[in-house]
């Protein structure tokens, strides 16, 4: 690319007062949202990050009681397992094909939301279907047989409530493509870290009003609901213990995300600021978090007490917190610029309208290893019987070493448009 040409397209189409690119006319101006970027402030971050506390509401209830509850319906630990393998599953084979389908879309209504629209619907459904899943089958059996028999209510209540699980795990998958990808589509590159941090801020959100949801009696307050029975009863503490553990990632993401903010975005080009962007770095916080995350997981079997796990499990809350911000907001940055230098013309690569299918393929990547990890454990658990929990944690551990080996090789373009203009002397 000659400097001459690079350098006339630069300055004509480069806002300095905004560090911003002026795109006006351009793809920007037809995003999702259908909003200048200029009007993406404050309301417009929380609005578009709701929706990200509504599903990870849906997860922490799923997590927090799924187990319990579908052993409540008869389901044994064999078909536990089937049921629970149904989310990485549909991740791997749904969702892939629920971003392409996504990028390919070209309803009235935009391409993510009827999407979202749709799995919201499907989610909602299952799991009012899920809840009440004995009661509406001995409803409707009843409509035909006047006395069913106990053992075939039963016996037709575990399908049924595996069937509605998948479907809740399918449901999920066009939900969370389409919140995914809109982030990356409403937002230019200077602001997909932020767009970013504030849906992470919004998942600990929904985890910390779920697992209060999961901890508190509702039956003490809401004299509607039948007393807990002992498997409830049981759930509401490991709850507690993931409500500090969501407490934790909040705080921790808000922290970081401040210090990312003072120290990596707001420093300049020159040599003193390269300590903080070394450090401070989405790449080096995820390597730093890899490695913290490492060490707490390889730190079970060394533990012998309940409030040594509970520390542990709190503290884990840390690499989580950049876990859901970090990954998101790299291939945010990059398909942002693949998007900004096609609108310049720079660059004629097609990436920049693949946006549902490159976060579906990341949904993939993370659901494959979730299929490995499980069979593993398995295999674990049957060596090492009742004490195979810890050992399967600490094999997550080396996993997480493993990440942050493969951090290393991960490169940041945030702000390469940017630097070429300063370069250039822009700026």
């Amino acid at each position: 690319m000659a400097h001459a040409s690079s350098r006339d397209i630069l300055v004509q189409h480069y806002d300095s007062d905004t560090a911003t690119l002026d795109v006006s006319g351009s793809e920007y101006e037809d995003l999702e949202m259908g909003l200048p970027s200029r009007s993406r402030g404050f309301f417009f971050m929380v609005t578009l990050a709701m929706g990200f506390g509504g599903l990870q509401l849906v997860f922490a209830v799923q997590w927090s009681y799924g187990s319990a509850y579908l052993t409540s319906l008869g389901l044994s630990k064999m078909m536990l397992g089937v049921a629970w393998i149904g989310g990485p599953l549909s991740g791997v084979f749904i969702q892939p094909l629920i971003g392409a389908a996504s990028d390919r879309c070209r309803s009235p209504w935009g391409r993510r939301k009827p999407f979202i629209a749709a799995g919201g619907a499907i989610v909602t459904l299952s799991l009012l279907c899920l809840a009440w899943c004995r009661e509406l089958l001995q409803g409707s059996i009843g409509i035909f047989l006047q006395h069913p028999s106990a053992d075939f209510v039963d016996n037709i209540t575990v399908p049924v409530a595996i069937f509605l699980f998948y479907l809740l795990n399918f449901g999920i998958q066009p939900l969370q493509s389409g919140l995914r990808a809109l982030v990356v589509d409403s937002c230019p590159i200077h602001l997909q870290e932020k767009s970013t941090a504030y849906a992470g801020l919004s998942t600990s959100i929904g985890s910390i009003v779920g697992y209060i949801a999961g901890f508190i009696d509702l039956p003490q307050y809401l004299p509607l609901f039948d007393p807990l029975s002992d498997y409830a009863d049981a759930s509401r503490y490991p709850s507690f213990v993931l409500l500090l553990y969501a407490a934790t990632s909040f705080i921790s993401g808000l922290i970081l995300y401040r210090l990312v903010q003072h120290y990596g975005l707001q420093s300049g080009f020159g040599d003193e600021s390269k300590f903080f962007r070394l450090r401070l770095s989405l790449k080096g916080i995820w390597l730093v978090s890899n490695v913290f995350c490492a060490a707490c997981m390889l730190s079970t079997p060394f533990l012998i007490t309940t409030r040594g796990v509970t520390i542990v499990v709190c503290l884990l809350g840390i690499p989580w917190s950049i876990t859901i911000w970090v990954p998101f907001a790299l291939i945010g940055i990059e398909t942002s610029r693949l998007r900004q230098t096609a609108a310049l013309g720079l660059d004629t690569c097609s990436a920049h309208d693949r946006t549902g299918t490159i976060l579906a393929v990341h949904s993939a990547a993370i659901a494959l290893p979730q299929i490995i990890a499980t069979m593993g454990a398995s295999l674990i658990f049957w060596v090492m019987g009742d004490q195979g929990v810890t050992w399967v944690i600490a094999c997550g551990g080396l996993a997480a070493l493993v990440a942050a080996w493969m951090t290393l090789g991960v490169s940041e373009s945030r702000g390469e448009l940017r630097e070429e203009a300063y370069h250039l002397g822009v700026l």
